[in-house]
């Protein structure tokens, strides 16, 4: 046999399968939770639940990973003066310089466990333009691994499916990512992108964007409307399988009545992140780095301990720095709360819920409800707007309230004066662990047909192990 190992380190997983090019065949996988203080962890945890009679025949190793575009998007930017602007080819070179040490530290990572496993593969990762490189490669030249992963995804429902003409749409934990395929071809091309709102240059699949993922934050706006994102946090559900305290503390320790917060939410957690230097620290923020350094706290917690009022607390700075990883209510607590998924601590999920709604003043049917169409409508707004983005057309549709007006009339079930119809004309082949659980309806709201295939749920590793015998095409 020649086997080929994939592996690619996600921002919420690090899925690995090992797949057999002779017989064309997936042998196993394996999906295990991505550990960013120590990838190590993650990245070993994934290889030790595939079966070790196959290590000594592993030839190639290939590898994916979303971890770059994550460090721009969570905008862990390094303080040295310099700033990202709107010349695509002064932010590739600023992006290859502070984003090289991200990816020579998780190949370090991966070297280091392939070692322990006695695999000795030759390594390759694949680039944003679908073709593999090699370790020198990637570290000479970062920006080029910034689509790595949802290439990988969209290269494994290519090999998945047995279709010619469709939509793909991986639902990850962070983003839904779309593309097309058209007559059995995926096209690539030499382009301006943007991540993170910063233009950049690459050679690259054309693929769509949208922050609408599993571990995107279910919360109220300023004036009461719920909302999708656009941040990642842990979900509840999650955190409290590690950390049981969570539980009790979101029950026990409460706002007062006819208290209103303004820069936090109450269902809101938080825990370490990647420890760094706290130079630029203030005692205080100091002070609450070493009481979440043992566990995750709530926020009302926290608050008790240091007798401040919570909304004082200011938090959020410590999670866009990366100090702290916010912990809150997610697509995925909704399932949890459903009872459509139960992986994880469906008894947290159940108190976020009723946290949620009585903070909304409805019941929690009737807001686990309003969470499902919130989920919903926002993956069939990003298929909506991709295929817009497909057509070469420069607009976004939030920017023309006439278009809001007949796409809100669109999604809204209950209108009484008008409906409106949007039909797709091609297929969705759906990809991602979440995507089971929402993007049938999706497909159902757009008049199109619904396709799950086999092994969807790790994707992005198979599209990588198979990455070279992929068709595409180019354009300039």
């Amino acid at each position: 046999m020649s086997l080929i190992l994939g592996i690619d380190t996600g921002g919420t997983f690090t899925d690995a399968v090992i797949f057999d090019t002779e017989a064309d065949l997936v042998l196993c996988k394996s999906k295990r939770f991505t550990t960013h203080k120590d990838l190590c962890l993650g990245i070993s945890n994934a290889l030790a639940a595939l079966p070790d009679r196959f290590y000594s025949q592993i030839e190639y190793v290939h590898l994916s990973t979303t971890l770059a575009t994550n460090y721009i998007l969570e905008q862990d930017m390094p303080d040295n003066g310099d700033e990202l602007g709107d010349d695509p080819a002064a932010n590739t070179g600023l992006l290859n310089t502070w984003i090289k040490p991200i990816i020579s530290d998780w190949l370090k990572s991966i070297k280091k466990v392939l070692l322990q496993y006695d695999i000795r593969g030759r390594l390759y990762i694949l680039n944003s333009a679908g073709t593999l490189m090699d370790e020198q490669e990637a570290i000479q030249s970062p920006t080029s691994t910034l689509l790595s992963g949802p290439v990988a995804s969209v290269m494994g429902g290519f090999y998945l499916s047995d279709q010619s003409d469709f939509l793909v749409v991986d639902m990850g934990g962070t983003t839904a990512d779309i593309t097309k395929i058209e007559n059995g071809t995926l096209r690539f091309s030499h382009k301006t992108v943007t991540i993170g709102n910063h233009p950049i240059i690459l050679n690259a699949l054309d693929i769509q964007s949208f922050p609408v993922g599993g571990d995107t934050h279910i919360h109220y706006n300023q004036i009461g409307k719920l909302e999708l994102g656009p941040r990642k946090v842990i979900p509840l559900c999650v955190a409290s399988s590690q950390y049981p305290n969570l539980y009790a503390e979101l029950r026990d320790h409460k706002k007062t009545p006819g208290y209103e917060m303004f820069s936090a939410y109450e269902t809101d957690c938080f825990i370490v992140g990647k420890w760094k230097t706290t130079l630029g620290l203030s005692d205080f923020e100091r002070k609450v780095m070493r009481f979440l350094s043992g566990e995750p706290h709530s926020l009302f917690c926290i608050a008790d301990h240091f007798n401040i009022d919570p909304d004082a607390l200011h938090l959020s700075k410590l999670v866009d720095t990366g100090y702290l990883y916010r912990i809150s209510f997610t697509p995925t607590d909704v399932l949890h709360a459903l009872g459509r998924y139960d992986d994880y601590d469906e008894a947290i999920a159940k108190l976020g819920a009723k946290i949620m709604a009585d903070l909304g003043d409805y019941t929690v049917n009737e807001f686990l409800d309003m969470c499902e169409t919130l989920v919903s409508n926002n993956l069939v707004f990003s298929c909506m707007q991709s295929i817009a983005n497909f057509e070469k057309q420069q607009f976004d549709f939030r920017d023309s309230p006439g278009t809001l007006f007949l796409i809100n009339k669109y999604l809204d079930c209950n209108q009484h004066l008008c409906s409106f119809e949007f039909n797709i004309c091609k297929p969705i082949v759906a990809l991602g662990a979440p995507s089971v659980n929402w993007m049938q309806q999706v497909a159902a709201k757009l008049g199109t047909d619904f396709e799950l295939p086999e092994y969807y749920d790790v994707a992005n590793a198979i599209g990588a192990a198979v990455a070279p015998d992929i068709r595409k095409t180019e354009d300039r």
